[in-house]
């Protein structure tokens, strides 16, 4: 960015560019992370409440699998962008 501009955005038109950029990544991480931490509590959910009625299946099992790998998708992109910037 250019260094006497008061506010980022006002530099060349590559630098405001890569300004949204940055800015449109940042809400799509939030947006991912808001609806991926949703889908796994109610995975979570589903998984107990099975459980407590003792009516777990195959299938309950195949979506804990599938929530702890999301869980683990979440924490690797955002452990990722922490060491990026």
């Amino acid at each position: 960015m250019d260094r006497n501009s008061p506010l980022p955005g006002h530099g060349s038109k590559s630098e405001r560019f890569c300004f949204f950029r940055q800015i449109d990544e940042c809400y799509l991480l939030v947006a991912l992370t808001v609806s991926h931490s949703v889908v796994i509590g109610l995975c979570l959910v589903r998984f107990f409440l099975r459980m407590e009625k003792r009516q777990q299946w195959w299938d309950d099992w195949i979506i804990l699998l599938a929530a702890l790998a999301d869980l683990f998708y979440m924490l690797t992109m955002w452990v990722k962008l922490m060491h990026r910037a």
